[in-house]
């Protein structure tokens, strides 16, 4: 079994001009950044573009990251302040379509799925997005940023800026404020975060 680079070692490779090094880490990320853009923002082709920015963005400052730290709130961090500039420029939030917001989630998710249970994934799907979107700026980044990216309370503060007891009070915040808002599409009583693959 062939060794693994791990993010900062490819890291590493870039700053030598390695671009099979960039190609790697961008596969290892796309999936997962794409999914916390687009959630944050709530617009589809202006995620596409932020996305892409943000990893401009890694390649040109490549030579300004600290490989004894770890990469991805260093990542996170780029693409949130590039989403805080998008989101000061915006009078409002758009909602994910349904068809748009698909694209979040694989074909094997629901892959043997009666119609009625499909149709109901995409509802609670779509009203949990909603529900995102509906949060502060805040609340949203750092719930992102744990149920979904699944960074450690240390590293969401290195990403905010925030301390880590600032964080963890604004992730129940944000779990009270959902719970609100879903009430009445909850049966268990707990969020459903399991529904939002990255």
């Amino acid at each position: 079994m062939s060794h693994q680079p791990s993010d900062e070692e490819l890291m590493s490779q870039i700053k030598k001009g390695k671009v099979e090094a960039f190609e790697m880490l961008f596969a290892r990320y796309r999936k997962p950044l794409f999914s916390f853009i687009l959630r944050m923002l709530g617009d589809f082709h202006r995620a596409q573009d932020i996305f892409q920015e943000s990893f401009l963005r890694v390649f040109r400052h490549a030579q300004r990251f600290d490989e004894s730290l770890s990469f991805s709130p260093w990542l996170y961090r780029i693409a949130r302040n590039l989403c805080l500039e998008e989101i000061r420029r915006r009078e409002r939030v758009e909602t994910i379509s349904i068809d748009e917001g698909a694209e979040l989630q694989p074909k094997e998710l629901w892959e043997g799925r009666t119609p009625d249970e499909e149709l109901e994934r995409r509802e609670m799907g779509r009203v949990l997005e909603g529900a995102i979107l509906r949060l502060t700026w805040k609340q949203r980044e750092v719930f992102l940023l744990r149920e979904i990216q699944g960074l450690s309370y240390e590293e969401i503060a290195q990403v905010t800026g925030m301390s880590v007891s600032a964080v963890k009070s604004c992730l129940h915040r944000a779990r009270m404020a959902l719970k609100e808002m879903l009430a009445p599409y909850l049966k268990s009583g707990e969020i459903p975060t399991g529904r939002m693959k990255r």
